[in-house]
């Protein structure tokens, strides 16, 4: 009787645990509600794309699907409608030229399988103006806070949720 009486509990109190929503109210997906892994945390940018610290690391890194592989370093991160910027500086491995880098901009678009690493800012903002994005709205986040306002409250709503943070 204690068994069927703490399995009905446990039922009743799991239903009425609340629901996670988005900022338009709609039901938010788990892929952006997630933040642990088996091995580390994460966090998620636009589906599928998730920016991870594996146990142990101090760094954030992000696996790629259309040619960059992945970025290693990232430091800011921004989501502009449906346009991710990555920021990353340290000792940056330079696939496509098989080096190693101090700094890149990273400009990822999943809707159009965009993928693109910039070595100079100036390129990384002439690129952004081909998008028709101003530069002034991209305002970098440091991923260490984005991540601690995600572990607290998400999904992350990019346009209010970083208000109180520097940008780049």
């Amino acid at each position: 009787m204690n068994l069927l009486y703490c399995c009905g509990l446990a039922l009743l109190l799991a239903g009425c645990a609340p629901e996670v929503k988005n900022p338009d109210g709609s039901p938010a997906e788990a892929f952006y509600t997630e933040s642990s892994i088996g091995d580390g945390v994460r966090l998620p940018l636009l589906k599928p794309y998730e920016i991870l610290r594996l146990t142990g690391e101090t760094h954030w890194l992000m696996n790629c699907f259309n040619g960059l592989g992945s970025i290693d370093q990232v430091n800011k991160v921004a989501v502009v409608d449906s346009v991710m910027v990555l920021y990353a500086a340290g000792k940056i491995a330079d696939k496509l030229r098989e080096s190693y880098i101090s700094e890149a901009w990273y400009v990822i678009i999943p809707a159009k399988k965009v993928e693109l690493q910039f070595d100079h800012r100036k390129d990384f903002v002439a690129y952004l103006r081909t998008l028709h994005v101003d530069p002034a709205r991209v305002r970098l986040y440091p991923i260490d806070s984005v991540f601690a306002s995600f572990e607290r409250k998400y999904p992350i709503d990019w346009v209010h949720d970083f208000r109180h943070l520097s940008g780049q």
